[in-house]
């Protein structure tokens, strides 16, 4: 992934240019601190996909094709959206929604490019749009840190880049988020001003932003004289989904088998209270007389089950137009491309019909 990161990254920023000899196998090993095989099979993945030519007998150079396609006549009219996924549910179909139609707004089309959350493929995906030169990228970045130079990268070509949900780049450009900590903070307030002292929460995952959750979970409840340790949080062994049908059963027997049956969960995502949901009922448990559930998720409620669950909420197509809007300002020259504002756009809430004062238990 570094030796094709840097090869790209060298043909983009114009350092490598239609027929140049790339450098030895020998001296990128020793430049980027690799092995030869491992320059070896990079430099193939760069012949067979066309960037580069290897010629028998002769030094590997940039291929006529690669240069011509990364030099395009002119820019499209065009945002791309960024996303590790385009999933149906959850967070980001609103997100979708909203960069869309603030983009037409704004008289540009709108993409949407799929990462798996992987940072080669991230890579990849903005060399394909530097390409075509779109006119600037709102992308909700790999949880991992991010290169410096596939923000450098599109900078150079004064493309905008504004950052939705999290910041994991060294290099400053604006950020449009909601805040982790403060959603554990209201889920913890809603629980604890209904009478309950006994609560959990549950993820399908531990990870960002889940350590944010449990901060802020922890600030409100220790404020209020109620403890919330370590052992009051459960989450499974890696991200869940909804066919895992065996390890959501088990996840969800953690949390209401034991003989300390906790008397409220605040669930990190819509989809882990509908598993929490099903499986209390299943048990014979009534919600919320005998547990109460609060989740996260957008504020669109769609399905008969998710509107009847509580949730803290967030405008997913806020973020997705304050995100144009940055790139639209940085376009105009109005604010600069390295600016490192932070908009937190609010939360709300979703009552539902799944909260409850606590109960007395069998």
């Amino acid at each position: 992934m570094r030796v094709r990161e840097y090869v790209l990254n060298q043909l983009a920023i114009g350092t490598l240019s239609q027929g140049d000899a790339l450098p030895t196998e020998s001296e990128l090993a020793k430049e980027l601190e690799v092995g030869r095989h491992s320059v070896r099979e990079a430099i193939g993945e760069l012949d067979r996909s066309g960037v580069v030519q290897r010629v028998q007998g002769k030094r590997t150079c940039v291929s006529r094709q690669s240069n011509s396609e990364a030099h395009p006549a002119k820019k499209v009219n065009a945002y791309a959206l960024v996303l590790p996924e385009t999933i149906v549910s959850g967070l980001y179909p609103s997100l979708i929604w909203g960069f869309g139609q603030k983009a037409r707004e704004s008289r540009q089309e709108s993409l949407m490019v799929e990462t798996d959350g992987d940072l080669a493929t991230q890579g990849d995906v903005i060399f394909r749009l530097l390409h075509i030169k779109v006119s600037g990228i709102a992308i909700v970045p790999a949880h991992a840190p991010m290169p410096d130079h596939q923000l450098e990268v599109l900078r150079a070509h004064k493309i905008p880049v504004v950052f939705c949900h999290r910041h994991t780049a060294n290099l400053d450009a604006p950020l449009v988020r909601w805040s982790a900590e403060e959603a554990g903070r209201v889920a913890a307030a809603t629980l604890a001003d209904l009478g309950h002292t006994e609560i959990v929460l549950l993820s399908a995952a531990f990870g960002v932003p889940v350590d944010r959750y449990i901060l802020g979970m922890r600030s409100e409840l220790t404020s209020r004289g109620i403890a919330f340790s370590h052992s009051q949080v459960f989450f499974g062994k890696h991200h869940l989904h909804s066919t895992d049908e065996q390890e959501w059963d088990e996840l969800s027997g953690r949390v209401l088998d034991g003989i300390n049956r906790p008397t409220a969960v605040f669930c990190c995502d819509d989809s882990v209270s509908e598993h929490l949901y099903l499986a209390a009922m299943q048990r014979g448990l009534r919600v919320p007389e005998d547990l109460s559930i609060i989740g996260f998720g957008p504020k669109w409620r769609d399905g008969a089950l998710r509107t009847k669950l509580a949730a803290v909420t967030i405008d997913e197509v806020d973020i997705g137009r304050h995100a144009i809007q940055l790139i639209d300002e940085m376009r105009e020259g109005t604010r600069p491309l390295d600016s490192n504002e932070v908009v937190t756009v609010p939360l709300g809430l979703s009552e539902g019909s799944s909260l409850g004062p606590p109960r007395h238990k069998n």
